[in-house]
């Protein structure tokens, strides 16, 4: 399988590839399988569905940090030690919390570059 890119979408598949530590051959490749498999969705291509997917995550990253306040609040008043199923749930939850606040800081990332590559270049004079 062969891909062709564009001048400008070989700059952005070659930037992306490089704040991924990839090539950009290999970033290509990780991300259409990704894409194919359902783990990773395409990234939304105008400016309301890219403000959507951030706000789509920040939504998500406030309520996981509310249940973990939530959790030690409730831990706090009763005194519990967090022992056994306690201390699983707790885990769990601060990994939760974790992955959704990777989540938004990679959806803060993307958002940032479709924006730098939106933004018109000047012109020389």
């Amino acid at each position: 399988m062969n891909l062709r890119f564009n001048d400008e979408e070989h700059k952005i598949v070659s930037r992306a590839a490089a704040l991924a530590g990839l090539t950009p051959a290999s970033y290509a490749a990780k991300v259409t399988v990704a894409v194919a498999k359902g783990e990773l969705a395409p990234m939304p291509t105008g400016d309301a569905d890219r403000i959507k997917a951030f706000s789509d995550a920040e939504v998500a990253f406030n309520r996981a940090h509310s249940n973990v306040n939530q959790a030690v609040k409730v831990l706090n008043q009763a005194a519990l030690i967090a022992t056994g199923e306690v201390l699983v749930v707790i885990l769990e939850m601060r990994d939760q919390y974790d992955a959704l606040r990777k989540e938004l800081g990679e959806a803060a990332q993307r958002l940032l570059l479709a924006g730098l590559e939106a933004v018109p270049k000047r012109r020389r004079r």
